[in-house]
């Protein structure tokens, strides 16, 4: 492996764990969260990312590997 190619790999998967905290932060914040069905959604949608960062988080010390595919679904 060349020199660098693990810190450059390690910040392409920081920067994809960023992202989606960035961008779920950002989308809650844009709503009204004292609305019921803004609620419902803010739940089902932060459920949903926990699930696929946990996935992410699993998949990280093989993600440019054989689950690099799931890594990047997830």
């Amino acid at each position: 492996m060349p020199a660098g190619t693990g810190a450059l790999q390690s910040l392409l998967l920081l920067m994809a764990m960023w992202w989606v905290w960035s961008i779920t932060a950002f989308l809650t914040d844009l709503y009204d969260p004292q609305q019921i069905s803004i609620k419902l959604i803010t739940v089902t949608v932060t459920v949903t990312v926990m699930l696929g960062s946990l996935l992410m988080a699993s998949t990280l010390p093989r993600a440019f590997t054989e689950y690099g595919l799931v890594f990047a679904c997830a």
